[in-house]
């Protein structure tokens, strides 16, 4: 992985599944990626008006904002003397859009590492890339890949936000967060992506 929590990708195969393939840095980061989510490329935002959640990943993140230094957590820990990798406590949610485009191939050094793991499957740059594609399609005809994601700040605050979940429909985002103001604890808001003044997240409340 490329540090700490990443998310990866695998295809159901039968009563298994397909090796796992790490989504790469257009993803992932040193931070966490964690709580993934699929919105359905069929319903892209073109065929709705605008007015259903777009497609794509979502998840959560305590990346750091790029106009924000790097945060590290203080070398000495008691009295071991050890490097910890960074853990922040502010996670965020996330939409990496799909979009059409062509899949990139692993590296050599990638393929072989796979090879090496189980070398009684046969894996070329040609099949992973399939996977992916087959994975993340827009549609049979054209694969998918994911844009940079984007923080959804009109749901994220200084505290945990994390673990989103999509409506079938897409109508609504549900997840949850630590915010003030709640029950206790995590709380588990919602919010629309239609109308625009819809998408500030309400707590869903008692019980």
């Amino acid at each position: 992985g490329l540090g700490n929590q990443d998310i990866w990708v695998a295809r159901r195969e039968g009563d298994g599944w397909s090796r796992p393939i790490n989504l790469g840095e257009e993803v992932n980061t040193k931070y966490d990626e964690i709580d993934p989510v699929i919105r359905r490329s069929s319903d892209l935002a073109g065929k709705n008006d605008g007015r259903l959640h777009p497609a794509g990943l979502y998840f959560a993140s305590n990346r750091v904002p790029a106009e924000q230094p790097d945060v590290r957590l203080p070398r000495w820990r008691g009295t071991a003397r050890a490097e910890y990798p960074v853990q922040l406590e502010d996670f965020d949610l996330f939409l990496a859009r799909i979009k059409a485009g062509k899949l990139s191939k692993p590296t050599p050094t990638e393929l072989e590492a796979d090879a090496d793991e189980d070398p009684g499957k046969d894996v070329t740059a040609d099949s992973v890339t399939e996977l992916l594609a087959q994975v993340m399609a827009v549609s049979p005809q054209q694969p998918g890949a994911f844009d940079k994601p984007q923080r959804l700040g009109h749901l994220n605050t200084s505290a945990r936000d994390a673990m989103p979940s999509i409506t079938q429909l897409g109508d609504y985002i549900y997840f949850s967060s630590r915010r003030e103001g709640g029950e206790g604890g995590f709380d588990i808001l919602r919010a629309r992506w239609h109308p625009e003044p819809h998408r500030v997240p309400s707590n869903v409340g008692s019980p």
